[in-house]
């Protein structure tokens, strides 16, 4: 046996006074009395001690000196040499994933009781074993490191908030195994509910015990995708896809109910058979954006997936400005057109408004303005082109099928009454040309103008008449305003996402870096480069903000740890001055980037734990049962105290 804290026997110093106070001499009280009968007889019992004298009630002293041997020996901390031989390292991979939260053990959530047994554990841990905590999400993250201190520990697993994320224990796994690599005690305890890929080979690893958490049959309904995306043909139109999974062994009812900004989209009633995947692309409309929220009207274990999020862009009227003496198929297509501010003009404009389109109907000036032009039907020569002889009843015979320009268009059966013969005199597209070879549909596109040139009559023939011609003016708006069908993802939980926050205008500060060599050859260091660093901060769901720093205006976003709304903005120097005045800041508008984030996740949605084989190793069977040995030598003496009490009140012992 040996002592973690040899210098506590001086404790049993302590021996010495009890003895001492023992033996003291008693010094008699002289009282009279009326008779010295029955003194004689208290006189033996009482009379003066020597110290050479035989001891008397000799158990009273033997229980008080037992008492302070065993508080003595406790205060030493004695270790027995099997324990100092086979003492512990212990790394606990405690799941914090989305169905660790899970409300189905009688502590609560599944990471709640888990958190209990690691509580446990640590304070069974003797005086020379070590214990390291990892959380394990999307990554792993080192809570403490190796270290036997029971308040650190404690401390470390209170202070364990839940994620959404998913679970990859592949770099956890690794992580514990170089913890214990070469230590003859080495053991991982894998806490979980067994809710990843490979969870048998993980728990079959060898130095690995586990614990699981959660019930086989718990039952669960989610959301596990969820997008968003404006139409490619109707600008004002948005698609949506949603998909939802009852992850039980019986059927499920519920209602999905989408909102947009708070206004009730649709409301779609469900019944899903066990294990059934449902899952739709619906299509609504809505010239305004925001944020389009999908909830399940049901209750169950777990709440993160029965909500979900997605951001629908908000689409901005466009200006356009039609110069002609009237034409009415022009009119009506245009006024179609949803977001479109219609202007006819019969003289052309000194300026084109930001974003905005002029429309040249026939007549065109020598030279086009810069901006965004539409020329329908040219019948003169500009600075672009030259305008030869007129062709009639041209046929279409080629198309540029891969052009944004012509999507969801064909003009090969399109009759037209006449074309004019065009030669241009710079590089142009060509987007549909006709057996003559003549540019019926094409454009031309530089840093500081926009062209698109229609070279078809529309009072003869029956484009006007056809869905193409539409089809064609809403292509040709979207292209000139730079409008796609513009995709805002909905980023799952534990991605990564690289951003780009210039729209934020947020203040920066730039720095020279050594630029990294192309090859082994270059000498590192001998090119310097500048790279803007900017200030963002990140505010989650849970209204908690934090800064980040993006280089050359793009920011590596991720993982996002919650489900919901995540906002970024800049972190200007008003921000951070506490004298910028309130009447200042509130008028002027914070620019913010909103990012939706879902567990779309049906791994995570799964809350049915695994069965364990005989090839795993379970916890109970690892023995984490035995208490450090100070704490039996303390509830011996506690024992012996209430031991000796009894006696003494039985006059057993003085």
């Amino acid at each position: 046996m040996s002592l973690t804290s040899p210098a506590a026997l001086f404790w049993f110093l302590l021996a010495i006074p009890i003895v001492i106070f023992y033996l003291l001499k008693i010094r008699l009280r002289r009282v009279p009395v009326s008779t010295t009968m029955f003194w004689n007889q208290i006189y033996e019992e009482k009379k003066p001690r020597s110290i050479w004298q035989q001891l008397r009630h000799l158990l009273s002293l033997l229980l008080q000196l037992l008492f302070l041997a065993l508080l003595a020996l406790a205060l030493t901390d004695p270790l027995f040499f099997w324990e100092t031989n086979q003492k512990r390292r212990l790394v606990i991979l405690l799941d914090r994933s989305a169905s660790m939260q899970a409300n189905d053990t009688s502590e609560g959530s599944r990471l709640e009781a888990a958190k209990v047994d690691i509580h446990d554990m640590i304070r069974t841990l003797r005086s020379r074993d070590d214990m390291a905590l990892i959380a394990v999400g999307a990554t792993a993250e080192v809570v403490t490191g190796l270290t036997g201190h029971h308040r650190t520990l404690h401390q470390a697993v209170d202070g364990l908030e839940p994620t959404d994320q998913p679970t990859d224990f592949r770099e956890a796994l690794k992580l514990a195994n170089s913890l214990i690599e070469g230590h003859p005690n080495g053991e991982i305890v894998l806490m979980t509910d067994g809710g990843f890929d490979d969870f048998e080979n993980v728990a079959a690893t060898e130095h690995v015990v586990s614990q699981l958490y959660g019930e086989p049959d718990t039952a669960n309904v989610g959301i596990t995708q969820f997008q968003i995306r404006r139409n490619l043909i109707d600008p004002v139109g948005y698609e949506v896809l949603v998909e939802v999974i009852n992850q039980s062994s019986e059927p499920a009812e519920t209602r999905l109910e989408m909102e947009l900004e708070g206004d009730i989209v649709d409301v779609i009633p469900l019944k899903l058979e066990p294990d059934e995947t449902w899952s739709k692309v619906l299509e609504y409309t809505s010239p305004t954006g925001g944020i389009l929220t999908a909830l399940l009207d049901k209750e169950d274990a777990l709440a993160s997936d029965n909500e979900a999020y997605a951001i629908l862009s908000t689409l901005q009227p466009q200006k356009v400005i039609l110069v002609s003496e009237g034409n009415r198929f022009l009119e009506q297509v245009f006024n179609a057109i949803p977001l479109v501010e219609l202007e006819i003009v019969a003289k052309q404009p000194e300026t084109i408004p930001e974003n905005g389109v002029l429309v040249f109907h026939r007549k065109t000036p020598e030279v086009l303005p810069t901006g965004n032009v539409l020329v329908i039907e040219p019948e003169s020569t500009t600075d672009l082109w030259t305008v030869g002889e007129t062709e009639s009843s041209p046929l279409i015979a080629a198309q540029d099928k891969e052009s944004k320009l012509m999507a969801h268009v064909r003009l090969d059966n399109v009759l037209l009454s006449e074309a004019r013969k065009i030669e241009p005199k710079t590089e142009i597209e060509e987007l549909a040309t006709s057996v003559e070879e003549i540019p019926i549909y094409f454009s031309h596109e530089t840093d500081q103008q926009k062209v698109i040139v229609l070279n078809a009559s529309l009072d003869e023939g029956d484009l006007p008449l056809r869905t193409a011609f539409p089809i064609l003016m809403s292509n040709a708006l979207n292209w000139f305003s730079g409008a796609e069908s513009e995709f805002l993802e909905s980023l799952a939980t534990g991605a990564v996402r690289k951003v780009d926050v210039s729209e934020l205008e947020p203040d920066s500060t730039t720095i020279d870096l050594p630029k990294k060599p192309d090859s082994a050859e270059e000498p590192s260091g001998s090119e310097r480069v500048t790279r803007k660093l900017t200030s963002i901060s990140l505010t989650g769901p849970q209204e908690h903000a934090e800064e980040l720093i993006a280089q050359d205006e793009q920011l590596w976003l991720g993982p996002l740890n919650h489900v919901g709304l995540w906002k970024l903005s800049p972190v200007t120097q008003e921000k951070k001055t506490e004298t910028t005045s309130i009447e200042n800041t509130a008028s002027v508008p914070i620019p913010q980037i909103e990012i939706a984030c879902n567990l779309a996740n049906s791994q995570e949605s799964n809350l049915r734990t695994p069965e364990l084989t005989d090839s795993v190793q379970k916890l109970q069977q690892a023995g984490f049962s035995f208490s450090p040995f100070w704490f039996y030598l303390i509830l011996f003496a506690t024992i012996f105290s209430c031991v000796e009490w009894y006696l003494y009140q039985r006059r057993w012992v003085d």
